[in-house]
């Protein structure tokens, strides 16, 4: 096995190019950095957010089923689509208890 060089990604790699806005951004970051990571963005209906009056069915309707990056979070650590609730290409059976999909 052979030794593979250390590669250097510098901090602000994904910065413009504009000095002044590499300055900005770089104070920014370094407040941020070490803060843990939310991502406060999710797939949910666009009515959750607009109607006051909409209401879903469950959590896993909610969060889950429509969010493509939780789904293959999970699938990734081994939970099966069909436990997920997510339909079979044969037809086959899937979990259709959203409290044990949530689970």
């Amino acid at each position: 096995m052979t030794d593979r060089p250390k590669i250097f990604l510098p901090e602000d790699r994904y910065f413009g190019p504009e000095p002044g806005q590499k300055a900005v951004a770089m104070e920014l970051y370094q407040q941020v950095a070490n803060l843990p990571l939310i991502c406060p963005h999710g797939h949910v209906d666009a009515r959750l957010l607009a109607d006051p009056d909409y209401t879903f069915g469950s959590p896993a309707e909610l969060l889950i089923i429509p969010d493509h990056y939780v789904l293959r979070m999970l699938y990734s650590q081994g939970i099966p689509m069909e436990k997920l609730g997510i339909p079979r290409q044969d037809g086959g059976p899937v979990e259709q208890d959203h409290r044990q999909i949530w689970q």
